[in-house]
């Protein structure tokens, strides 16, 4: 791979001439290097696997150890099981950003921000303003100071800040020199805003030959004045401090490696730079092109996702690496950075039978088939086809030769012959057929086969010593020599003695010994280690045999292979590697640590397992990995991250304090909990107890435990979270909960105490039970009262019916006598619907206004029919609520109207009278006017002295008497308010009623 760098002149010439330096080497170098190389295999998050969209824009940790991911479709959260969506009224999500407050806030394409507190997304209450503010900007980052001032940065560009009382603020101005400032925020992060720019932004000469870059950064209490002969970029450029202290700018077009302020190095890219991030001692860009890894030199040294888009690198709390693309999702690296052997960048996916290492450092391969691979990582790669069916063992004679063993499918001639790769290759292969390996003591080679031991004379392997001489047949999977020169045979009947040419048991008297026996190896020289089909690894330390299996922290108990590094047993299995480390003899004790899938490797499926350098070698179904034993044996085995998700009593979600807080009512109840494990995706097993119920421990794979109903009692709840493969010691996460359930009082032991106690209590009832009899007869007697008024009222709207009805029947007898047929008819339909709502409004306690006052209109169009002298009438409605949902009580207003009209405007001559009825609802009132143009209440009292009327109308009087009943024992009163209208000259011209009823 190569890249030419184009450094600017630092400061310090000297550490520009050694940049130089190692980039011609690089060039060099590379034109020489084969297309074979170790690379990461990278898992690939779509929205197939719960992702809201493939357009992921950043990745963020929070505090809690969550990771973030904005997306053009939602943000999202990630716990290890699943994709978490929060849905706002804007999901274009373009970044993330934790506070001091740890609150997550997002912000969109149009310039909005949310903020993540207590469980659910906030909008945030300047919106409106801020989005003006930037228009048509986006905005690139933001920070929240200990002030709760929002700061923003924009493209444009743009740098507002808005304090929490809404004050909004632009801060930027045109200049010579683009000016930027730099504050540190939190986990080496720093927001980056532009105080200054150029104005001549459109001309490129200005930017080539004048603009220059000006940083103010604070780090660590430290300033530094950085200035750039440069124009740097505003749009995403942003500052880290790596972990040697140094700090990298990077902006659109170059980045910036920063010592002091005079001490600096920028390299100008022919690419995007979207962010950066440092791991293991590298550098991680994320580019528009892919992503590349830089190595301490400042060398483009690997490519990964070659073609896609990069936007954002984030690091989980195990170490993980998580990488957003702008259209295929996002990518994870495990913690464990599992290298693969490729070629030609893609890694290879074969089945490896065995692995051996040769005395010049290259490493051979058996590929499930007739292939064997010779490689060196990142040096050279080597494949040669053999005549054996399938390789599965190799022992080195000599620098040259190698011997190479495995099932044949039928006699060939070829197979004792010396194979050579080509002219060029020094390592020759001599193909023994139906080995399954190899032992060589003195000049002798032993050959494990399906059918016993061969024994052949080095030098000439065409013939076995022993091959008319074999005492009996027995299958030799694995061929061992000890220290004392003893040779060992391991099968499906268990582990053996061999010589000459026959087999006994190694000890029969521990019947563990007769388990499949599939490799054998020395631990230092001290003791074997058995690997067995079925019961794990077999530990002979002198006399005894310690057993360590499934149930002590292995991933199977099937295992192939053994590889032992200083006190370290590494054991291959169909299930993943298994590392157990000894750590005393006396007492003998180990631990047990696992790698699998989930950390990175290629399969589960382990053939072979061996050491190169620094790195461990692991050949699988699918390939060949190598670990670095740094980075293996040195990661501590921590605790994962374990939180109480939520709290359910009887169905309904509480705060966790409320578990203190349970009874006889509230007792079933659900608690939902959840540990972050990204390497192992979810991959957790729990265990919980009820201390003071129940000691014992309720393994689970569930995140969720539920008691229907829980035990009346006090209790400490212990969840407690460990990775799949671990082992339950004191290094797992757990959470203690207090909860109290309190028990009904019939079970408790206070319980007869309060018993003697209410029993005496009932001798004070008894005595009390005088003064409530006289209460309650006190009580009867108002409610008699009560009755009885309802009962006046009752007959006083009786009394009030024949009035209306004589009225009315003088009316149709004036029709008969006019001989007006039509007239008596609609007269007749009209007063038939007038005694209908009479008869029917008369037995309610209450009616509508909208009833009322279709009583009203029906009797005022009967008394226009009926009268000589003419009047016209209006209803005017002014109420917030419809009349239908307004109430007043029925047939009190109706005398009003029948005053006005029959003392009112019945005796006007010259003018039409005009009765008005107006209907005002105010806030806990509703008033009722009725207004006419009449004569006047003087005038009529005049009129009536001189003229009396044939009968006496009890209309006023009784509908006075039925206010007085209904405000009887009424906070509010119904109220009557008579007003006498006058002219301009002070003479009569109406009379006003106002009846005024509480709403």
């Amino acid at each position: 791979m190569r890249k030419v760098l184009f450094l600017t002149m630092p400061v310090n010439r000297m550490h520009y001439i050694l940049r130089c330096c190692f980039v011609f080497l690089f060039i060099c170098l590379t034109g020489f290097l084969h297309a074979q190389e170790l690379r990461y295999q990278l898992k690939n998050y779509t929205p197939s696997d719960g992702l809201p969209s493939s357009e992921t824009y950043q990745v963020l940790r929070d505090a809690s150890n969550y990771m973030w991911f904005a997306t053009d479709h939602g943000v999202t959260r990630y716990n290890g099981y699943e994709f978490e969506t929060f849905n706002l009224p804007d999901n274009s999500i373009m970044g993330l950003y934790e506070d001091w407050k740890k609150r997550v806030w997002v912000f969109t394409f149009s310039g909005r921000l949310f903020y993540y507190e207590n469980g659910k997304f906030e909008n945030y209450k300047w919106n409106d303003k801020l989005v003006t503010a930037i228009k048509p900007g986006v905005i690139q980052a933001m920070y929240v100071d200990s002030n709760e001032v929002v700061h923003v940065s924009s493209s444009g560009p743009y740098y507002v800040k808005i304090r929490e009382n809404g004050t909004l603020k632009r801060e930027i101005e045109l200049s010579p020199v683009a000016k930027f400032e730099a504050i540190e925020s939190q986990n080496s992060d720093f927001f980056v805003r532009v105080i200054a720019y150029p104005e001549k932004l459109q001309s490129l000469d200005y930017i080539k030959s004048e603009a220059k870059s000006e940083f103010n950064i604070t780090s660590k209490g430290r300033k530094i004045v950085l200035k750039i002969p440069r124009l740097i970029q505003h749009e995403r450029c942003r500052l880290k401090r790596l972990s040697d202290g140094r700090l990298i700018l990077y902006t659109k077009d170059s980045y910036t490696i920063i010592r002091s302020a005079n001490d600096y190095d920028y390299v100008k890219t022919t690419y995007t730079v979207d962010d950066i991030e440092e791991i293991d001692g590298n550098i991680f860009q994320a580019t528009e092109h892919g992503l590349y890894i830089i190595n301490k030199q400042g060398l483009v040294a690997e490519k990964y996702l070659e073609g896609i888009h990069i936007t954002s690198i984030e690091r989980d709390y195990e170490g993980g690496v998580w990488v957003t693309t702008l259209s295929n999702g996002v990518f994870y690296l495990n913690h464990f950075r599992i290298r693969h052997l490729a070629y030609e960048g893609v890694i290879i996916n074969k089945r490896i039978n065995i692995l051996y290492r040769l005395s010049d450092a290259s490493i051979l391969a058996g590929v499930h088939g007739n292939e064997v691979i010779r490689f060196k990582p990142s040096s050279f790669f080597k494949s040669t086809r053999l005549e054996l069916k399938d390789v599965v063992a190799f022992h080195e004679m000599s620098s040259s030769l190698v011997l190479v063993g495995g099932p044949v499918g039928w006699y060939n001639s070829k197979l004792w012959t010396i194979t050579k790769p080509d002219a060029k290759d020094s390592v020759t292969y001599l193909q023994i057929p139906n080995n399954s390996n190899f032992a060589i003591k003195d000049s002798v080679l032993y050959s494990g086969l399906a059918t016993s031991v061969y024994e052949y004379k080095i030098g000439d392997f065409k013939e076995p010593l022993n091959f008319y001489s074999l005492k009996e047949v027995f299958r030799a999977a694995k061929i061992f020599l000890e220290n004392d020169g003893g040779v060992l045979v391991g099968n499906q009947f268990g582990l053996w003695r061999y010589r000459s040419g026959y087999v006994t048991a190694y000890d029969s008297t521990k019947k563990i010994l007769s388990s499949r026996i599939t490799d054998i190896a020395y631990y230092q020289n001290k003791f074997l280690c058995l690997s067995t089909r079925g019961n794990g690894v077999l530990l002979k330390v002198n006399d005894s045999i310690y057993q360590v299996t499934h149930s002590d922290g292995l991933v199977s108990d099937n295992i192939r292979k053994i590889y032992v590094d200083q006190n370290n047993i590494w054991l291959a299995s169909n299930n993943g590697v298994s590392i157990v480390t000894i750590s005393s003899l006396q007492p003998f004790r180990y631990a047990v640590r696992n790698i699998t899938v989930q950390d990175g490797l290629l399969s589960n499926e382990i053939n072979s397992i061996i050491k190169d350098g620094k790195n461990v070698v692991i050949a699988s179904n699918n390939g060949i990995s190598f670990l670095n034993l740094g980075a293996v044996m040195s990661k501590e085995v921590s605790g994962l991250p374990l939180y109480v998700k939520s709290v359910k009593v009887n169905n309904a979600l509480v705060a966790v304090g409320e578990l203190t807080k349970l009874g006889y009512r509230k007792r079933n109840l659900n608690i939902s909990y959840e540990a972050l494990n990204y390497g192992a995706a979810g991959k957790n097993n729990y265990r919980y107890r009820l201390l003071g119920y129940d000691t014992n421990w309720i393994y689970t794979n569930n995140r969720e435990i539920q008691f229907n109903p829980l035990p009346y009692g006090s209790y400490k709840l212990e969840i407690q979270v460990k990775r799949e493969y671990d082992g339950w010691n004191s290094s797992v996460s757990f959470i203690q909960l207090s909860v109290l359930c309190k028990p009904p009082f019939w079970a408790t032991t206070w319980f007869w105490v309060a018993a003697f106690s209410l029993l005496m209590f009932l001798v004070i009832l008894l005595f009390r039970k005088r003064i409530n009899d006289i209460r309650l007869r006190q009580k009867q007697q108002e409610d008699l009262k009560q009755k009885i008024n309802d009962t006046e009222q009752m007959a006083l709207k009786a009394q009030m019916n024949p009035h209306f009805i004589f009225n009315s029947l003088n009316s149709i007898q004036q029709y008969v006598i006019d001989s007006d047929v039509k007239g008596a008819n609609e007269f007749i339909s009209g007063f038939s619907k007038l005694i209908r709502q009479t008869l029917e409004f008369s037995s309610k306690e209450i009616i509508t206004l909208e009833e009322e006052i279709s009583y009203l209109s029906t009797y005022l169009d009967l008394e226009k029919a009926r009268m000589e002298s003419g009047f016209t009438y209006n209803v005017n409605v002014q109420t917030q609520q419809p009349a239908s949902q307004l109430e007043l009580p029925p047939l009190l207003l109706q005398p009003y109207v029948e005053n006005a009209l029959r003392h009112g405007v019945r005796y006007l001559k010259h003018i039409d009278g005009v009765i008005s009825l107006t209907f005002i609802e105010y806030p806990g009132l509703l008033e009722c006017i009725i207004e006419d143009n009449g004569i006047g209440r003087e005038k009529a009292m005049e009129l009536k002295a001189v003229n009396p009327i044939e009968y006496q109308s009890r209309g006023m009087s009784l509908t006075a008497e039925r206010i007085a009943l209904l405000n009887e024992g009424q906070q509010r009163k119904i109220e009557v308010v008579i007003e006498d209208l006058k002219d301009q000259k002070g003479n009569a011209s109406g009379t006003r009623i106002r009846v005024l009823f509480p709403a």
